[in-house]
């Protein structure tokens, strides 16, 4: 006779984990063997039993190295208990199903897809699960234990007051928008399954009905058969309720039902049957779908509750941004954000200019309180730029995805999803009303926010490109189609030329967002003091006569720019201070209106004829990148979202930067060691240069007039060095104990360098006026080394008399970063990313070929300062990061 079947064995038989009509051995052989068929008979009686009792109380019991203390709630599938981990010493929830469904493969898979689901996701506003399994044959999940009541207790006393009731929708939302990155749909949301901490923080529990999405998906076998309605009533989607898939907008359907039931004390979808309560879902508006019963939210909750997917938020994201609007204390927060960036992607030459204040009126009625947001882009990276078909129905859009390199993708708003437009790597630039779009081709950022490309033309439905001009930074349009305007470099500054080669404009900041009006009479732009910083006005050009005239000023960031339908509008994106900017008007007259705002940085890309907006809302950081003497990689050092890098010793042991972003810590200047370790802040301002002993630090300190500071890295109190009439600095180093090089400007006269002497020194000038470029100094301090504007490299010395040398050939899109060590050599580099280094000799002019500077590739945009040790192994630099979404806001 064959071996007996164990215990363990005819024990999964009993629970159903192994059918017995699929073991036809074991059939076989029970069969033939009294001995294993008694003891089945037994295990069976025992488990009818048991399900027909239940466990019992456990209480007292142990699950493993789980010491269940004290039962604390119950349910249709289950029991939960306090209880002691023995292990890690430390309380917990532990849920046990009962021994009713504890036989179910299915309510087994369930749990287990439970704790797949919750322990996928890290975020304040959802439990945390620490393990599954299953001991004694009693299955169970431990998750953190949470002191609080459900939000259904917290109903039932009657309605919230306002500010609670959208607080905790808010954080409801935070927890499912981290729930959805994950990929995972909740699908059972309701007050029962939310529990509020006695801290007031709200929880989402019980995930045992979760969707996993993504790639797992294909090994996860669903939890329920096909034709099941998922959910409960009254609080699952229509879509569920027509047993269709759910997705992340079923969720806020049901975000809709709980928000409506905590403003109103009311459930949205009543009943008195199942049958009631189904037809309300699919069906029924709520009974008091009103702002006598809502308020502001009104809007916010009838766009959870609509019966289409599509009407709905298209991500929790959108839903707590909108929320985030109806908070009483938003405006707090909102200055409190835009203090983030006092130089947002600023390099040394962005210091000079005043952060101005003030506050916007709200705009009346032209869009509603709340916008409604329609995700259009779900994957990681960085979308360039965007605009509007003709009809206003698709949208065409330049992004760089996980990535990868910049890549055209046109979009349906309506659905009909998202295809590329396979086309080699560019930017959109604009899209015609006959139906051609204008391209970037080989789009690369030169400097700071200045990015150039070959211009090129293709016809929307595809086609080989038409290059048309070289080096163009942006391009629009003209109504008809038949016309362009570009902006690129010329001369000292920037060009906005209609059509190519006749001027409009020239600037010797940087202009960007060049668009033509409606009726073709007038061209808008940006106009920015420099090309590292986003600071400026913006300006309206009339074409037939070329005069131009700001229509709004003293703006800290300004990015995006498109006429209203009229052409008598413009809105744009810009802050008044800090760098979170929103969306705003202002008329050809100059009277400036508000429209919209989020709690982070919005950018406009285009306006259709409907008065949609095509915007993106980004994050960005300026990070900091460090490889240290002796290493072979980099390391990220950055303190803040904004780290500036701004020094490097001449032995590459000691970094000076800056910090501006928003941490628990102060902005300002920051030394610390290149192998990491705590950093040391000196002070306020913007660290210029670091002498070559390491014991002083020169920072600027933004004013009118702009003030140098001088600090100490060992003791001492800072001390100030007058400028004389120098009304701002874009850079500055150290030549001497109390000598300075320093690019400036005399009022009213063109850049050019200056050496400065003393705490009360006069400025002497080095070069002519307009003769200008971010140099560094020789190791014995007796020579400057920079590129001008127009391409060549010049070596001046600091004492008079003396002869400025001109090395040979062009320096064009190149950067002085330093000399090496000894003085003979100095380091080029370009103003493109990846940055190519070369070490240029100063007697012959010969180059050779240093290093290459490779940021991560994940949402990169330019590198913006530069700094290497004197034998250049060690370095660092500072490299912008963004990562956006894009949307159309209705």
């Amino acid at each position: 006779m064959a071996e007996c079947i164990s215990e363990e064995d005819l024990l999964q038989l009993v629970r159903g984990h192994r059918p017995l009509g699929e073991t036809p051995s074991v059939e076989a052989h029970l069969a033939d063997c009294p001995s294993c068929s008694a003891l089945l008979a037994t295990l069976v009686a025992s488990q009818e039993d048991t399900q027909e009792r239940g466990w019992g109380d456990l209480t007292g019991h142990r699950l493993g190295p789980y010491r269940l203390d004290a039962q604390i709630g119950a349910g249709a599938a289950g029991e939960v208990y306090r209880a002691w981990d023995e292990r890690l010493e430390r309380h917990v929830a532990v849920k046990v199903l009962s021994a009713r469904v504890a036989g179910s493969p299915e309510q087994v898979r369930r749990l287990e897809v439970e704790a797949r689901a919750a322990a996928s996701i890290s975020h304040p506003h959802v439990v945390t699960v620490y393990d599954v399994g299953s001991a004694g044959g009693v299955p169970f999940i431990v998750s953190e234990l949470l002191e609080g009541e459900s939000l259904r207790s917290l109903i039932d006393r009657g309605p919230l007051p306002r500010e609670r009731a959208l607080e905790l929708g808010l954080q409801l939302a935070h927890g499912l928008a981290a729930a959805h990155a994950q990929g995972v749909v909740h699908r059972d949301l309701k007050p029962g399954n939310l529990l509020v901490t006695r801290e007031g923080t709200l929880k989402i529990l019980d995930f045992g009905l979760a969707k996993l999405l993504g790639p797992q998906q294909r090994q996860e076998v669903e939890a329920t058969q096909a034709g099941t309605v998922l959910g409960t009533l009254g609080y699952l989607s229509p879509e569920q309720a027509r047993c269709e898939p759910a997705d992340p907008r079923s969720d806020l359907f049901a975000v809709g039902a709980i928000l409506y039931e905590l403003l109103s004390g009311q459930r949205a979808f009543g009943g008195a049957t199942y049958a009631e309560r189904l037809s309300a879902v699919l069906r029924d508006t709520p009974p008091h779908l009103d702002t006598a019963t809502l308020g502001d939210a009104l809007p916010v909750v009838a766009r959870c509750l609509e019966k289409d997917a599509r009407l709905r938020f298209q991500s929790a994201q959108d839903l707590a941004w909108v929320l985030e609007g109806l908070r009483p204390e938003r405006q707090r927060e909102t200055r409190a954000l835009s203090r983030r960036s006092l130089l947002l992607g600023a390099a040394a030459s962005s210091v000079g200019g005043a952060v101005l204040g003030g506050l916007l009126a709200p705009r009346p009625a032209l869009l509603p309180a709340s916008p409604v947001y329609q995700q259009l882009t779900y994957r990681q990276g960085r979308v360039a730029r965007a605009r509007f078909t003709r009809d206003g129905g698709s949208a065409v859009y330049a992004a760089a995805w996980d990535g990868a390199p910049l890549s055209t993708w046109v979009t349906r708003l309506g659905g009909g999803g998202t295809r590329a437009l396979g086309l080699p790597s560019a930017d959109v630039l604009a899209v015609s009303s006959r139906g051609q779009l204008a391209l970037s081709l080989g789009h690369r950022h030169v400097e700071g926010f200045h990015a150039t490309g070959q211009l090129a033309i293709v016809p929307l439905e595809g086609g080989e490109p038409r290059v048309l001009a070289d080096e163009v930074q942006e391009a629009d349009f003209s109504p008809d189609g038949h016309e362009l305007a570009i902006l690129r470099r010329g001369g000292r500054g920037f060009r906005l030329e209609l059509p190519p080669g006749h001027t409009l404009l020239e600037s010797e900041g940087w202009l960007s967002d060049a668009r033509i009006s409606p009726g073709g009479e007038h061209v808008a732009c940006l106009m920015h003091p420099s090309p590292q910083d986003d600071r400026g006005s913006v300006v309206v050009v009339v074409r037939a006569s070329r005069q131009w005239r700001p229509v709004t000023e003293g703006w800290s960031s300004l990015a995006g720019l498109a006429w209203a339908a009229g052409g008598r509008e413009l809105w744009f994106t810009g802050s008044r201070k800090g760098s979170n900017n929103a969306l705003h008007s202002v008329s050809l007259e100059g009277h400036e209106a508000f429209i919209a705002e989020t709690t982070g940085r919005l950018r406009l890309h285009d306006i259709s004829a409907e008065g949609r907006a095509l915007v993106s809302h980004d994050t960005w950081r300026l990070r900091m990148m460090v490889r240290s003497p002796g290493s072979t990689s980099e390391v990220d050092l950055s303190l803040s979202d904004l780290s500036l890098v701004m020094a490097l010793s001449a032995d590459g042991g000691t970094l000076v930067f800056g910090e501006y972003g928003d941490v628990e810590l102060e902005r300002g200047c920051y030394m610390r060691a290149t192998s990491g370790g705590q950093a040391l802040r000196l002070g306020p301002g913007l660290p210029l240069a670091l002498c070559a002993e390491s014991r002083r630090v020169l920072a600027l300190i933004p004013g009118t007039p702009p003030r140098l500071v001088v600090y100490s890295t060992l003791a001492g109190e800072p001390r100030t060095m007058a400028l004389g009439p120098l009304e701002s600095v874009a850079w500055a180093q150290w030549c001497g104990v109390e000598q300075l090089v320093l690019g400036g400007v005399a009022p009213g006269r063109p850049q050019r360098l200056w050496l400065l002497t003393g705490e009360a020194g006069v400025p002497r000038p080095l070069t002519d006026e307009g003769t200008f470029g971010y140099g560094h100094v020789s190791p014995d301090g007796k020579r400057v080394a920079f590129i001008t504007g127009d391409g060549r490299c010049l070596v001046v010395p600091l004492e008079a008399p003396g002869e400025v040398k001109t090395l040979p050939g062009s320096y064009r899109g190149e950067r002085v970063c330093g000399f090496r060590e000894g003085g003979a050599e100095l380091f080029v580099r370009s103003m493109t990313t990846p940055v190519r280094i070369r070490r240029v000799d100063l007697t012959t002019g010969a180059s050779v070929p240093h290093a290459e500077l490779v940021p991560p590739p994940l949402g990169r945009k330019g590198i913006d300062s530069v700094v290497l040790s004197g034998s250049g192994e060690a370095y660092a630099y500072s490299y912008g990061q963004e990562l956006s979404r894009l949307y159309a806001m209705s």
